[in-house]
């Protein structure tokens, strides 16, 4: 009898932690704009860091955003259409005056990750 009792109450403590999920919301920009990056000869990316409240990432390819947001490197994103490695976007985005840069990192998997419909102001590009 102790040892159901123990089992149950040890599946009861794996199932709630199996079911557990953070009722935190990640953080966001208060505003962004994802734009096409104008053609150029020889784009070179710039950015993906924050300074007095504002965040830019130019001339970036989604891997390049997948890779600074995940903190891995570039050539570890595998998979998707071509156009991950191609085409070039420009974000410019608005951040509270004291946010670190890796609390931006989370503001960007949250803009990778909206919809470009989405209900707030900020307007995601891309769905992930």
């Amino acid at each position: 009898m102790t040892r159901i009792i123990a089992c149950l109450g040890l599946a009861l403590c794996l199932a709630s932690t199996a079911f557990a999920q953070s009722t935190e919301t990640p953080p966001r920009f208060e505003a962004s704009d994802v734009r096409v990056s104008p053609r150029s000869v020889n784009p070179q990316t710039g950015g993906g860091f924050i300074r007095g409240g504002r965040y830019q990432f130019r001339k970036a390819t989604m891997v390049d955003f997948i890779s600074s947001a995940y903190g891995v490197e570039p050539d570890k994103v595998h998979g998707g259409p071509s156009w991950l490695e191609s085409d070039r976007f420009d974000i410019v985005a608005k951040a509270p005056a004291n946010t670190t840069n890796e609390a931006a990192k989370l503001m960007l998997r949250s803009l990778l990750c909206q919809s470009r419909d989405g209900p707030d102001r900020t307007q995601g590009l891309f769905r992930v």
